[in-house]
């Protein structure tokens, strides 16, 4: 069984993601467990803010999985520097999620339209649109990145019956903050 994800990139770029449904819950510790080797990486390949750098600067993929209860995201982010210095979280090294549970499109935020932000060395989940209620995350570095893995229960998202063919909308971008102040990159 899998549910079908559309992902946009800025409204430019879009295409079906495949996710494939599990029966192996992944532990939410940001790290890669076995389970995730199952599932294939989607690369974030679009600069959405600030200039090209090097893959060592900036880089990051994603995985994705789901039951009956939850919508897993495992996201690898590959940069130099980690940032945690600013009052406003896109300024700083930072990963959003966008889910749209209807996969309408709207131009702004509908009731079923959620933004979750998890920055860089930071406990806080930071909506902009939508309830944290269960919604579960763990951010661990490593000597050239960070891991973010996360846990969305349907029940939060509004989706109560997640099924097969179902199509939904969903974004993963990534802020970058080489040196501290505002945001140096951002992709999708």
């Amino acid at each position: 069984i899998t549910l079908s994800f559309f992902c946009s990139s800025n409204g430019n770029s879009q295409s079906v993601l495949q996710i494939k449904n599990t029966n192996s819950v992944p532990v939410i510790d940001g790290n890669l467990d076995a389970i995730w080797n199952n599932y294939n990486a989607e690369n974030l390949e679009k600069l959405l803010s600030g200039n090209a750098v090097s893959n060592s600067d900036l880089s990051a993929w994603f995985k994705a999985t789901w039951d009956q209860d939850n919508l897993y995201i495992l996201v690898f982010v590959t940069d130099e520097s980690k940032i945690n210095d600013s009052g406003d979280v896109w300024w700083d090294d930072a990963v959003e999620i966008y889910i749209d549970i209807e996969n309408n499109k709207l131009t702004s935020y509908g009731s079923t339209d959620y933004q979750y932000t998890f920055r860089w060395n930071d406990l806080t989940i930071h909506p902009n649109n939508g309830g944290t209620e269960n919604v579960d995350f763990k951010i661990t570095g490593r000597p050239n990145g960070y891991t973010l893995e996360t846990k969305f229960p349907w029940a939060t998202l509004g989706e109560r019956n997640p099924k097969n063919g179902t199509l939904l909308g969903l974004d993963v971008h990534v802020h970058d903050d080489d040196d501290g102040g505002e945001r140096d990159n951002k992709i999708s």
